[in-house]
């Protein structure tokens, strides 16, 4: 399992990943099955531009001390969730543990709304 916790100013981030990670290198991680020449020189720089030439589903995680860099594949196919509770921001690719951290919180409001478009697309349309 990948767990980092993070301060960047008043706002804390907790990163949890159960999937499996592919390569890490200097603060730089790719989870799933990435494919493409060259990952390795893949970094929080040049992940921008070289994020539409990497193929298969993927989540790289960048960390640098006053930043965090997220991209996935352009299909989502590496499901990264998130929550934001206060001043911390969770990232799970588990969302039952996000609803369990949820849970922790406070009750859990269902939109039904955004749980029919969940359960048939499995995401929502935003923050919800």
């Amino acid at each position: 399992m990948f767990h980092k916790e993070l301060t960047y100013g008043m706002q804390k981030t907790i990163i949890r990943l159960q999937g499996r990670m592919y390569l890490e290198r200097d603060d730089c991680y790719f989870f799933g099955f990435p494919f493409g020449s060259n990952l390795g020189d893949v970094n929080n720089s040049t992940i921008r531009e070289r994020v539409n030439s990497i193929k298969g589903h993927f989540l790289y995680v960048g960390i640098e001390p006053n930043q965090l860099v997220i991209a996935n594949d352009i299909a989502g196919g590496y499901r990264l969730y998130t929550a934001r509770i206060g001043n911390v921001t969770y990232y799970s690719d588990n969302y039952e543990h996000l609803l369990g951290v949820m849970r922790e919180h406070g009750d859990l409001q269902l939109d039904n709304n955004e749980y029919i478009y969940w359960t048939k697309r499995n995401y929502t349309t935003g923050g919800a």
